[in-house]
């Protein structure tokens, strides 16, 4: 592809604007009449193996705010477990990879995993209520392993990024959903936020992104405050830049997103499959590369006729199969 046919600085590239996904089975993460499946984090390969970590808890047919208070509300209900394949497309489960621990402050709704390989060990990054006066209010932490099947065992010291219980920011009440990558030579934790007067989860959902020299920070939160609207978003390096699959306000929920400094987000196209809480695989999300070679799949979440979550497999047309300009892009350095 000759500079000509590349998209015009600020114009989101052709692959994104025009994405076409695929849903298939994740076959050993699908639907059951007891376990719920749902958050599964960004897919790595480790020792010739794909590995997901995911939210899974087991409870009877319920309406769905009910079983969402049981399991995120009561001690130890939410999971996080671990599912391997040979071909990303069955997977084998191997159990919970963060067990209880005594005195944690992440006792309710331990959802939402992320892992992050860095220097010989395995940081967890993942969200929890935080109890005690505001049992809703919710927190980023991150627990430490010496393996990716763990056990995973929390840092010291309290939650990794908490809400700032400030009027008028949009993560004063809740932070959710971690996302990193390595950029400029930083950890950049993309996450979800919302405001102390929140009242839709839709509507007031807003993405943020905070930075740190080490995986377990400590982290400094963008200047910037919001970079997108989205109840979900799941980031990947994607040519200079950074891409979102990101899980926006209806009507058009699905979209995917681009910012060439990795801040500022313009919509590029719709996904056009009802898959959310996605998570992809990219080799190169932390290698802090100057250009990225996109994504071909992944996995998110769907939900049956009685609103069981589980686990399905996407593949999608996003990968980047050419070499980068000679005259490298200046990156922004604002934070």
């Amino acid at each position: 592809m000759s500079d000509e046919q590349r998209p015009a600085a600020g114009e989101p590239p052709v692959e994104l604007r025009r994405p076409r996904f695929r849903v298939s089975p994740a076959h050993g993460l699908g639907p059951d009449p007891v376990v719920r499946r749902h958050d599964p984090s960004n897919i790595v390969l480790f020792d010739g193996r794909y590995h997901v970590y995911y939210t899974r808890h087991e409870l009877p047919d319920m309406p769905y705010g009910q079983m969402w208070r049981r399991a995120f509300l009561e001690p130890w209900v939410s999971q996080i477990w671990l599912a391997t394949s040979e071909d990303g497309l069955t997977w084998v489960e191997h159990g919970d990879v963060f067990p209880p621990q005594e005195g944690a402050w992440c006792i309710l709704g331990r959802h939402a995993p992320h892992i992050v390989r860095h220097a010989g060990r395995y940081y967890l990054y993942f969200t929890a209520h935080g109890g005690g006066a505001d049992e809703l209010e919710r927190h980023i932490g991150v627990a430490v392993a010496e393996k990716p099947s763990g056990p995973f065992e929390l840092t010291p010291g309290p939650a990794l990024l908490s809400p700032t219980r400030k009027p008028g920011d949009f993560d004063g009440w809740l932070i959710d959903d971690p996302c990193v990558i390595l950029r400029d030579g930083r950890f950049w934790l993309y996450y979800k936020g919302r405001p102390l007067d929140s009242t839709s989860a839709w509507e007031d959902s807003r993405v943020g992104v905070a930075f740190a020299d080490h995986p377990v920070g400590p982290y400094r939160r963008c200047s910037l405050g919001a970079l997108a609207d989205a109840h979900t978003g799941c980031v990947w390096p994607h040519r200079e830049g950074v891409a979102m699959l990101a899980d926006s306000p209806p009507p058009e929920r699905f979209r995917l997103r681009y910012a060439a400094d990795g801040l500022h987000f313009e919509e590029a196209g719709l996904v056009g499959q009802n898959i959310r809480d996605n998570g992809v695989y990219c080799p190169q999300a932390l290698e802090d590369v100057d250009y990225g070679h996109g994504i071909s799949w992944g996995l998110g979440l769907q939900r049956d006729e009685k609103d069981r979550q589980y686990l399905v497999r996407f593949d999608c047309d996003l990968e980047v199969p050419v070499t980068p300009r000679s005259t490298p892009v200046s990156r922004s350095q604002q934070d």
